[in-house]
């Protein structure tokens, strides 16, 4: 073979491998193209684990990281919602205790002054209720207060000083129509009057702050007994002092039987 051909021949062999550089060049170029993309990623990565731990530390809550292209899940803290509080178990028991109290000096009271048949206790859910009879308080269709009414209700009072309950003053009459002409148009107006008047004696001869008084007036409604003869009637003709017992400070009638 002469040289020439070989020349030529050896010419071809190497333009036949040409393509092999060109496929070299290309696998590097993507090679390094994929060694960009990677570092590219870690960096991304970094910046979001970055980003979560300033979420975590500004709002305080837990974060579930996952992946870049899903999506981030927060464990928000459960808020409880203010509602009306109730009094704590520890200050229930001790206004029970103080009510306990009051009662137990009231019920010797009523004993050593021989006052059972004007005035009557009861322990009731609302709280401690003290009933005065009508006799004792005031004359027949009168707001008045009687004088010998006085040095009981101050006694009373300084008593019922010893806590700090709200106090209810309740006042009832009979269902007998007021007799015109009167001060009073009815018996509802009476039963008003009569639980003020007690009220500015305790508020004026006693320390009792005035913000824990109420006053009720039930006339004739809420009757302890039927109005069917006249002790029942005198029975009916009543005011009621209750020591409220704390958490418990809502109106209404009391509804007891007090004899």
């Amino acid at each position: 073979m002469s040289q020439r051909k070989r020349k030529r021949r050896h010419e071809e062999e190497a333009d036949r491998d040409r393509w092999l550089i060109t496929y070299s060049d290309m696998i590097t170029l993507l090679l390094i193209f994929f060694i960009v993309l990677f570092s590219m990623s870690q960096v991304q990565q970094t910046k979001f684990n970055a980003l979560i731990e300033s979420l975590k530390t500004a709002f305080q809550v837990k974060t579930a990281q996952s992946a870049p292209t899903k999506k981030i899940g927060i464990d928000v803290p459960h808020v409880n919602v203010p509602s009306k509080q109730k009094p704590k178990k520890k200050t229930v028991k001790k206004d029970s205790k103080q009510l306990d109290q009051l009662y137990a000096k009231l019920q010797h009271y009523i004993k050593q002054h021989h006052l059972s048949t004007q005035m009557a206790l009861v322990d009731l859910p609302q709280g401690v209720q003290i009933t005065f009879r009508d006799s004792i308080l005031f004359d027949l269709g009168s707001d008045q207060l009687k004088s010998q009414a006085m040095p009981v209700l101050h006694d009373v009072g300084g008593l019922i000083n010893t806590v700090n309950n709200p106090i209810s003053i309740e006042g009832y009459t009979d269902d007998i129509p007021i007799a015109q002409p009167s001060h009073f148009r009815s018996n509802w107006e009476l039963s008003v009057d009569r639980a003020l008047s007690v009220r500015q004696y305790l508020g004026s001869h006693t320390k009792i702050d005035h913000s824990r008084f109420r006053i009720v007036g039930y006339g004739k409604y809420h009757p302890a007994v039927p109005n069917d003869s006249a002790a029942h009637r005198a029975e009916n003709r009543r005011v009621n002092i209750v020591v409220i017992r704390k958490g418990n400070d809502s109106s209404g009638n009391s509804g007891s039987n007090a004899q």
